[in-house]
């Protein structure tokens, strides 16, 4: 109701007579406004505003009749006034509740002597307490009945050992007597579940709830008893004949005063942790019972506060005791224990004699009234309030989850990256594709795809213990018995990196090509029942094929002595023997392979040689550990090899004291193996210096080498990582500063030669991956690096790369049979596969090498031979690209 209409009807003689009228309201706070009225002959209507009334408001109507003439009627004027008292339901229960008060108090201390005035004193008092019911009904149907013909149902599932008044609870939110039986004893008398349907508080405008009121604990039967009890529970719970599906709110009765059985406590804890997980918190309700009731709400709220705290306190200890919780993640934890509600209630079953049948304890300003005000009344309508809101918003535990967020790791959604890449393939073909399909090759053959998957969880509270699963959609995130997840799945799991600050997010990669991702949150990640976070995804239709053909040069395959390394001079094309004895050839690309030679070493010169570089038409060799140092000119009809030098002058020990060279002007830069210096050879003189020691590089002495073969740019020497996690620069113009060491952490811990070869192109340098799946990138001016997805399942196990036009090809040492290309302006992989893969007899499996060299010459790749090969493989890429 909005407004109030005050009329008023009067007889004049209007020929005589006129009138003027005024109207005003005050409020109990002495607040005036003047009222709107409507004047018609014989009456008056006052309209009053009553929509934001709050307090009593008296309405006063003046009526003052004049004669019709203006004539001096000073004394003899008429006047008229006419109040109102205008009261809210409220304050007229105020008012009942005080002399209701007053009443009882008169007749319980007997201050009325005569029994007479003790009569009165109880008359009064039955019919102030039928008016006061009266209004409570008035009260009661003017209420906005919202909850009338909703189909929500909020699921409450109390838990609390016997005698904290459990199941005296139960009658209360819903008004069901006969379905809440009450304990009257410390003895509970069912071990049976009971499911109450009804509305909170058999009031027809709140919500329906199902009341799940279950077995009290802690009696004289012990821990067993207890566990068992539990089980029976939740196994009555997940019956298929319930309704309940979620349970939205965990009410746990406790007895604020009486603080037995704290054991037993603990063993509802555990209970409810193991099958709610760690959003228990968040839908769970503390009832604190047998609360004395305070006056001052401030002080009351305080006491409330002060057993939240120590709950909260105790629940942490358990935690530590169940959990063992990291530091970080204790915290996430705490956080999730904070979001549990106290209530205070002091209720009696005889309390509910107090109130008329048909007025529900939810009744507006029922709870002014004794002993409604003292039982808490107003906490649980804010229980109610609360778990409506809160399910409203997303909040709710499944009842039948067999995998429950354990820790505070959450992850909500995924999205995902792909790198293309190709997947070899084993068993019948299966492929759309009629140039990639195996003929005389057996069963292997390579197919496109998303070779690499990319994920980024977001979420809250990620650590590095967080781990993920992809699966098929056929298998189930969390499943005990993990029967439709691989065989192998504990090998499938993938580690997680959380991203700082904030750990709102975490990434991880896998070559499988599953549906959904089951995340576990740390900490023990080693069931399969822990990984029961789902997080389904979709792979992009986007077009992910890296593969093109290429066609392969059969009309010469010349056989070659097997060399190691190929170095391009202009078109001319040097192979260098690998073993001693073997001549070194050089031949002539002018559209094919033309004028081939050969040329024997002496004898003194004939060693392993593992790596060459040209400069100024001289070839430079390097022999196996780094021990000799052999240059050739080459520019001479017959090359003519210079004086052998024994690069380990003044070393003792044998092994891989260096791995590498790099020649800049006349010095020659001799890369670290075991050792900790470089050591520079001048070429004029013929003597040996050392650089400063390398800084800050940890290293192990017996290590084979720690850095692979360097290039050189800006004047500076690189060599990219190989069993040392960082890469080599030093300054060739001023040997004075140390060489500098920058940190590149392994994504394959276990693996050593990470990252082959560096070479430079457009102001970059490229390493090529050997036990790493990234090209490693690397900024030569301000030393930043980034890294590029090969997109393969495998290590990649590529050596020498040549650049050809914009892209750098890479030489892999197994098959020739798709060949990496890196498209620079993309900075995306691209593989070239066999047009046909019925190669040529020597050029099958006999390429596999533990090194491979390539050479890139006009628009053909030239690869060296494998161990087994005798053959360079010529690669026609024209066909391929068009720039």
């Amino acid at each position: 109701m909005d407004s109030l209409m005050l009329s008023t009807k009067f007889d004049m003689d209007q020929t005589r007579m006129r009138v003027a009228i005024s109207a005003n309201s005050c409020a109990a706070n002495a607040s005036c406004s003047t009222l709107r009225t409507a004047n018609s002959p014989g009456s008056v209507d006052v309209d009053v505003n009553i929509s934001a009334m709050t307090c009593p408001l008296n309405v006063t109507l003046v009526i003052a009749l004049r004669p019709a003439e203006d004539i001096d009627m000073t004394g003899n004027a008429s006047t008229y006034t006419v109040s109102l008292m205008i009261f809210t339901i409220k304050d007229r229960l105020k008012h009942l509740l005080w002399q209701i008060s007053e009443l009882k108090a008169r007749i319980a201390t007997g201050q009325e002597v005569d029994s007479q005035d003790v009569a009165e004193n109880v008359k009064k008092l039955a019919e102030a307490s039928r008016s006061r019911d009266e209004l409570l009904r008035r009260a009661q149907r003017a209420r906005e009945c919202r909850a009338t013909g909703s189909h929500e149902r909020f699921t409450f599932l109390a838990v609390g050992v016997t005698g904290t008044g459990k199941s005296e609870l139960c009658r209360w939110m819903t008004g069901n007597e006969t379905a809440c039986p009450s304990s009257d004893s410390l003895g509970s008398h069912t071990e049976e579940v009971q499911q109450v349907p009804a509305h909170a508080f058999a009031d027809a405008c709140q919500p329906l709830i199902e009341w799940i009121d279950t077995p009290g604990r802690g009696d004289t039967r012990g821990k067993n008893h207890d566990a068992k009890l539990w089980n029976n529970t939740m196994t009555q719970l997940k019956d298929a004949n319930t309704k309940a599906t979620r349970i939205h709110r965990i009410v746990w009765v406790i007895n604020a005063a009486w603080k037995r059985a704290t054991d037993v406590r603990e063993l509802m804890l555990k209970e409810l942790r193991m099958s709610f997980g760690v959003d228990l918190y968040k839908n769970l309700a503390i009832v604190l019972n047998f609360l004395p009731r305070t006056a001052n709400k401030t002080a009351y709220s305080e006491i409330k506060q002060r057993h939240k705290e120590r709950f909260v306190e105790w629940i942490m200890q358990r935690e530590d005791v169940m959990f063992q919780w990291h530091p970080d993640l204790r915290k996430g934890v705490e956080d999730e224990v904070n979001n549990i509600d106290i209530y205070g209630i002091n209720i009696n079953p005889k309390y509910l004699m107090e109130k008329p049948s048909d007025v529900p304890i939810s009744t507006p300003y029922l709870n002014l009234f004794y002993p409604f005000s003292d039982a808490g009344v107003d906490d649980l309508t804010a229980l109610l309030t609360s778990t409506v809101n809160q399910t409203r918003g997303g909040h709710s535990l499944l009842l039948d989850n067999p995998h429950p967020r354990v820790g505070p790791g959450q992850a909500n959604n995924v999205s995902l990256a792909l790198t293309c890449g190709p997947w070899q393939r084993h068993g019948p073909w299966q492929g759309k594709f009629d140039y990639w399909k195996p003929s005389k090759r057996g069963d292997k053959y390579w197919e496109p795809g998303a070779a690499l998957i990319t994920f980024e969880a977001h979420g809250k509270y990620f650590s590095d213990g967080d781990k993920a699963l992809l699966l098929p959609e056929s298998a189930s995130c969390g499943d005990r018995s993990a029967e439709r997840w691989p065989d192998r799945w504990r090998t499938k799991v993938l580690s997680t990196k959380p991203h700082l600050p904030g750990n709102q997010s975490t990434t991880f990669q896998s070559e499988f090509q599953g549906t959904q991702v089951c995340f576990c949150e740390a900490s023990g990640c080693n069931e399969s029942w822990r990984f029961g976070q789902k997080l389904p995804f979709q792979l992009p239709e986007d077009d992910c094929n890296p593969l093109t053909t290429y066609s392969v040069d059969r009309t010469n395959p010349k056989k070659v002595a097997n060399p190691w390394n190929l170095v391009l001079v202009g078109k001319r094309v040097f192979g260098v023997p690998r073993e001693p004895g073997l001549p070194m050839f050089e031949y002539s690309m002018e559209g094919r392979m033309t004028d081939y030679k050969e040329y024997i070493f002496e004898e003194e010169h004939q060693k392993h040689w593992f790596q060459a570089v040209v400069s100024n038409n001289t070839l430079y060799l390097l022999a196996k550990e780094g021990k000799f140092f052999l240059s050739v000119d080459i520019n001479q009809h017959t090359p003519m090899p210079g004086k052998l030098v024994d690069t380990h002058t003044g070393l003792t020990s044998d092994g891989w004291h260096f791995f590498g060279m790099a020649v800049v002007g006349s010095s020659i830069y001799l890369v670290p193996g075991r050792e900790s210096n470089v050591r520079i050879l001048d070429l004029v003189t013929g003597t040996f210096r050392l650089s400063l020691p390398l800084e800050g590089l940890r290293y192990d002495k017996q290590s084979s080498n720690k850095f692979g073969f360097p290039c050189v740019s800006q004047n500076k020497i690189f060599a990219p990582p190989w069993e040392v996690e960082a890469f080599f620069v030093m300054n060739v113009l001023d040997e004075s500063v140390p060489v500098q060491i920058k940190h590149v952490a392994f994504e394959r811990r276990m693996a050593i030669c990470a990252w082959s070869e560096f070479v430079e192109f457009g102001g970059f340098l490229y390493a090529s991956p050997y036990n790493e799946k990234t090209i490693l990138r690397v900024d030569p001016g301000d030393l930043t690096w980034v890294k590029l997805q090969v997109g393969l399942s495998q290590p990649p196990r590529w050596s020498g790369p040549a650049v050809l036009g914009k892209r750098i090809f890479f030489a892999p040492t197994e098959d020739l049979d798709m060949v990496p290309v890196l498209e620079t302006d993309t900075q995306k992989l691209k593989y070239l596969v066999a047009e046909s893969l019925e190669l040529p007899q020597n050029f099958k499996n006999q390429f596999s090498a533990a090194q491979r060299t390539v050479v890139a010459v006009d628009n053909t790749l030239q690869f060296s031979p494998g161990l087994n090969a005798n053959a360079i493989m010529v690669v026609n890429v024209s066909a391929g690209f068009e720039d």
